[in-house]
């Protein structure tokens, strides 16, 4: 019991190490700060042209976005459709790849929702009051092992946006 105990322990913490060396610091610009709350492998399959099913593999990105300006009243974005793995586009590695182009997902989420509803980022968001949650999944052809990921998400207020710069290691994920 003792040493399934211990392994359990030391799993937590590995688990734990990978999610901190993703680049979680804030990014401020003139309207918001932005924060890479977490970003994690997806896994899963669709639907080929045949009607087969092709494996598929990409990244959930969840960003935290805050306003600067108490009078900034809309939140805009530009959505979030590709990053890159050591400089070249995922999206083009998916196109060669799978001889199509796949539209990414994004969803827009109050903060204190994504509190509510998903226990494993409470801890990380800062601004569950007021701020904007931002999960983006961009999936396409298998990702490889190791890489740095690049990812510049555009978001502001009232019809004016600004990009924020991440990047971490893909084996950190």
């Amino acid at each position: 019991m003792k040493k399934q105990l211990y392994a359990l322990c030391l799993l937590l913490v590995v688990i734990a190490a990978r999610i901190t060396a993703l680049d979680v610091s804030t990014r401020k610009g003139k309207l918001s700060t932005v924060r890479l709350l977490q970003a994690s492998k997806f896994e899963g399959a669709i639907e080929g042209e045949d009607g087969s099913d092709v494996d598929i593999e990409g990244i959930v990105f969840y960003f935290e976005v805050s306003k600067l300006r108490e009078e900034a009243k809309y939140f805009t974005l530009a959505e979030l459709r590709d990053f890159l793995i050591d400089g070249k586009s995922y999206a083009e590695l998916t196109n060669a790849s799978l001889g199509v182009a796949i539209e990414p997902d994004t969803l827009v989420i109050e903060s204190y929702k994504v509190y509510e509803d998903e226990p494993e980022l409470r801890g990380r968001i800062r601004d569950k009051d007021n701020g904007i949650i931002m999960k983006t999944v961009i999936f396409g052809t298998a990702l490889p092992r190791k890489g740095k990921v690049s990812v510049k998400p555009s978001v502001g207020w009232d019809n004016n946006v600004e990009a924020f710069a991440f990047s971490f290691k893909l084996d950190d994920l």
